[in-house]
């Protein structure tokens, strides 16, 4: 499994916290064709001076392909999701500090296996059964119109016309939304205009059971405890690909997202 590998190379370790497929138009994926596989990892700089430049070292020391019609493809990495104005902009990580990055690749089918190679390791990653997971970025609204989900990456937010107890969820602010977020709440008060919602968020992991549901569980930093294990909160269970789903016996239509 790739998630949670890590690896050394170059300025420093990588860690994989999330490896996901934005489909064509959705979030910051501006292509009207192509799916990209993303992987999400941390690095950490393990050298002395300041690391730049830290994804030409991901790119040189991996390697993804797909075997397409007995044909081996080798992924090329996709500018279509970037932030143009801040890839312009050198990033210096000092010393022992870590942040946050995502490196996206052009798919080249979406039923085939993309395998990662990197110094002699081989990681299968299922196309297949990433599609099955949640869209990424997206605004849900119930049937009632008095509920709804932005699914914004790894945070789940929840809004709520009437008083809910939220167990595991926090109350959130507007102001702490992503840009992807922000929008779709923005259509959400537009779209309901009157309405006071009340935003809540938990950070989650999704995995896919046995039955296609898709498993939804609070996820828990563990860098303080290496034996902490993720709160399981419920089952969603997508519908023409994720274009409705049910949650809790309720059910919730795509509003925006692709």
């Amino acid at each position: 499994m790739l998630k949670e590998q890590s690896f050394e190379f170059g300025q420093g370790s990588y860690e994989v916290e999330h490896v996901f497929v934005l489909r064509s138009n959705e979030a910051s994926n501006e292509s009207a064709e192509d799916h990209l596989l993303g992987i999400m990892y941390d690095f950490t700089n393990l050298t002395e001076e300041a690391a730049r430049d830290i994804e030409a070292d991901w790119v040189g020391h991996m390697s993804i392909a797909q075997n397409v019609n007995d044909q081996e493809v080798v992924l090329e990495v996709s500018d279509e999701a970037s932030d143009e104005e801040a890839s312009q902009v050198e990033v210096l990580i000092e010393e022992n500090d870590t942040i946050t990055q995502t490196v996206y690749y052009e798919l080249e089918s979406i039923e085939d296996l993309a395998v990662l190679s990197v110094d002699g390791e081989a990681f299968e990653v299922n196309v297949e059964n990433l599609l099955k997971l949640p869209l990424q970025s997206a605004l849900y609204v119930s049937n009632n119109a008095r509920q709804a989900f932005i699914f914004d990456f790894q945070t789940l937010y929840a809004a709520s016309i009437d008083p809910v107890d939220m167990e595991y969820f926090t109350e959130s602010r507007i102001d702490t939304l992503s840009d992807e977020a922000k929008e779709h709440y923005n259509l959400l008060q537009e779209k309901f205009a009157g309405a006071e919602w009340t935003l809540y968020e938990l950070k989650v992991d999704y995995e896919l059971d046995e039955d296609e549901s898709v498993l939804v569980s609070q996820a828990v930093d563990d860098s303080d405890n290496e034996n902490a294990e993720d709160q399981e909160i419920g089952s969603f269970y997508g519908e023409d690909d994720w274009a409705k789903f049910m949650f809790d016996d309720v059910r919730y239509w795509l509003v925006s997202g692709e």
